[in-house]
């Protein structure tokens, strides 16, 4: 159940209603055995935050933190990082300059779900 939280200068209004959902679809596309409907995406706008590489912040710029289990290999974790990069200059307009991001990979002893851990029910 990856979970995307995604930063961005970008106000609300500038975000399309879509976005989030197209952000499961390209995820699910790039994480193995991750339907669209077991990704969580949580978009943050209106973020007041300074970066060195904009230090006017003349440009809008942005940050996405996944959480997920077993991400895999770095050529998986690069397939992620590249499909997430070309989505969100295309949805969102920000360019790769602009755009960190950053995979953790969770230990399912330190989630829940259904009331539940999560490394329990994945027995």
């Amino acid at each position: 159940m990856p979970i995307l939280q995604l930063y961005t200068t970008l106000p609300a209004h500038r975000v399309p209603q879509d976005f989030p959902h197209k952000t499961t679809v390209v995820l699910s596309e790039v994480i193995a055995n991750t339907p669209s409907k077991m990704i969580n995406v949580h978009v943050i706008t209106d973020q007041n935050f300074y970066t060195g590489n904009n230090p006017d912040r003349s440009k809008h710029s942005g940050y996405a933190v996944l959480y997920a289990m077993a991400t895999g290999s770095p050529d998986d974790n690069r397939r992620i990082i590249t499909a997430l990069y070309a989505h969100v200059k295309q949805e969102l307009g920000i360019d790769e300059r602009q755009f960190f991001v950053c995979i953790n990979d969770v230990d399912p002893n330190l989630c829940g779900l259904k009331g539940k851990l999560l490394a329990d029910l994945l027995k």
